[in-house]
């Protein structure tokens, strides 16, 4: 099965498997509109092989577990009394430690399949590697003096899953 990358470009899933699933309801609870960012969230996976570490975080540092690709499915429920919605360009992914703060993407790494314009949005992570990566969720917002809020959720990747902060 292939995936259609940003700018209409296929790409094959890594070792021909089919990703495996994981779906998330991160819940929005406060935000700072000033700043533009989610301040207070929660996490919680609700279907897919266990990879919640307990504390909401999700975990892909097993290899025997997650070496092939996970395909993320991100619901959020917005309890922050703000207007908000994933942007166009939903997911910034950047190498290294911490989380981008501008538009950033790590082609054929990550693949955003569904997405922008409401609160739910589909990742693919064919990563491989086991370097780590920082990434942000962006929402469209005018009621954040930025226009946007950031989130940048835990999780850790080990190469063959999501994303590591």
């Amino acid at each position: 099965m292939a995936s259609t990358a940003p700018g209409g470009a296929t790409q094959s899933h890594s070792q021909g498997r089919e990703p495996k699933k994981v779906k998330v309801r991160l819940t929005v609870e406060a935000v700072d509109r000033e700043k533009g960012r989610v301040t207070s969230y929660t996490s919680k996976q609700e279907s897919g092989d266990p990879c919640d570490d307990g504390k909401g975080n999700l975990n892909f540092k097993d290899k025997e577990k997650w070496n092939g690709p996970v395909r993320i499915e991100i619901s959020i429920k917005n309890d922050s009394g703000c207007v908000m919605a994933f942007a166009a360009d939903p997911l910034w992914v950047m190498a290294g430690a911490g989380c981008p703060e501008e538009p950033m993407y790590q082609p054929g790494e990550f693949q955003v399949q569904s997405g922008g314009g409401g609160l739910e949005l589909t990742v693919l992570d064919l990563n491989t590697t086991s370097e780590a990566y920082g990434y942000t969720l962006v929402f469209d917002s005018a009621d954040s003096k930025t226009g946007r809020f950031l989130l940048d959720p835990i999780v850790t990747n080990g190469g063959g899953g999501l994303i590591s902060a």
